[in-house]
């Protein structure tokens, strides 16, 4: 998340809006409705159709099909149900679709639910593609509606017709009919490399000089994961290269993404990037089953070493060795901090408790060193990055347990 400003306002922000309603949530009873995450949820999003008078390359089908109507809830049994989830606890109410202005009646219902407000509703909102807006602006706002979420992938007009196959215009008046009747707006813009991600600069200054607020949303699989690729998404730190030169870019630490156990978020999108917390190999140890020794006695010309000892894989066994002097030790095993050398079996001729080596050796033969496989930080998986069964098992090995 970033905040983007050019100069100071006075004007009362949305962002401090939503903390007063914060405030004022505190002191209504804590919602009955509580997730796997012990929160208590206030927010409740219905979907009044799934049709859609855009086709939007990101989101709708080849082949769409709808719902026959007699499958959707009426309006009378939405508000039933609107009802009870307000008395669990419920304080805001977004509708979206599909395009919700699709649907017949939707001024009447939002005049409907607004007499739930004694009961606890705080907000009714609605996200919108605006095409239908021009015409029913004042009505929604007349009928108890607070804000609009609009989507708004580009202001240029043939940019906007590729990817929605439909004119840009009535969106635009939409636009400028609710801002006339009052209502607050914040735009969505998804971002789709290869189609409008090299308008973000234009966009911001266009959503600034109107004084909207304006939110980039990363491109997901939504309804057509098959034609998804993770080359055509547009991630944060892109964003911010791209405006930090025109504005000032504070970034926001995120801080209310759910953390959740590898097995959990099995098939789930990656809010952050995985990061290594260890080192692999943990420690230095042997490649080979073998002896460690000293290379500086190998430099000497010492070839018959005493044999003082054993180190075994996944043992701690705490041996040191002195000059000519040697310990046997296993793939895995932890080489002795005064060792730094490992003589395979191979080129070892065995005598009694000695042994004699066949061949000069380097400093460092057959040693994995600590963190030269993985390195504390290393970015195991990235944002958005889907966690199919093979990347949780590879996680799993890198000592992951948890990611967000």
């Amino acid at each position: 998340m970033m905040k983007v400003s050019k100069q100071s306002s006075v004007n009362i922000s949305s962002e401090t809006k939503s903390q007063f309603e914060s405030i004022l949530s505190a002191h209504l009873p804590e919602s009955k409705l509580v997730d796997q995450f012990q929160r208590h949820k206030r927010k409740l999003r219905i979907s009044l159709t799934d049709r859609c008078n855009f086709k939007c390359s990101y989101c709708m089908p080849d082949h769409p099909s709808w719902l026959a109507k007699q499958d959707i809830l009426s309006f009378e049994e939405l508000y039933r149900f609107c009802e009870v989830m307000i008395k669990l606890g419920i304080t805001q109410i977004r509708l979206t679709g599909g395009e919700p202005l699709m649907r017949k009646g939707l001024v009447n219902f939002i005049y409907t639910l607004n007499t739930l407000r004694p009961l606890g509703l705080q907000r009714v909102s609605m996200t919108t593609n605006a095409y239908y807006l021009e015409k029913y602006a004042v009505e929604l706002k007349q009928a108890g509606l607070d804000d609009l979420n609009i989507s708004l992938d580009s202001i240029d007009p043939d940019t906007f017709f590729k990817m929605t196959q439909k004119t840009l215009t009535p969106v635009l008046k939409g636009i400028e009919a609710a801002k006339a009747a009052n209502i607050p707006i914040k735009l969505n813009c998804v971002l789709v490399y290869g189609e409008n991600h090299q308008e973000i600069l234009s966009l911001t200054e266009w959503a600034y000089q109107n004084d909207f607020e304006l939110r980039f949303i990363e491109y997901m699989p939504l309804d057509q994961p098959e034609h998804w690729k993770r080359e055509k998404v547009v991630v944060e730190d892109d964003i911010i290269n791209i405006l930090s030169p025109h504005f000032r870019i504070d970034k926001l630490e995120r801080n209310n993404n759910p953390t959740l156990s590898l097995v959990e978020a099995h098939q789930h999108y990656l809010a952050q990037d995985v990061l290594s917390e260890i080192a692999l190999p943990l420690f230095t140890q042997s490649a080979v089953d073998g002896y460690a020794l000293k290379s500086e006695d190998i430099l000497a010309g010492i070839t018959v070493f005493e044999l003082v000892g054993e180190i075994r894989a996944g043992i701690e066994e705490d041996v040191q060795i002195e000059s000519g002097q040697c310990v046997r030790i296993f793939t895995g095993g932890k080489l002795p901090d005064s060792a730094d050398t490992v003589a395979r079996q191979e080129i070892v001729s065995k005598l009694d408790s000695r042994i004699s080596l066949n061949q000069a050796l380097n400093k460092g033969t057959d040693i994995r060193y600590q963190g030269e496989e993985l390195s504390i930080g290393t970015i195991l998986a990235k944002q958005g990055q889907y966690l199919k069964s093979g990347l949780v098992a590879s996680l799993s090995m890198a000592g992951v347990k948890e990611v967000s």
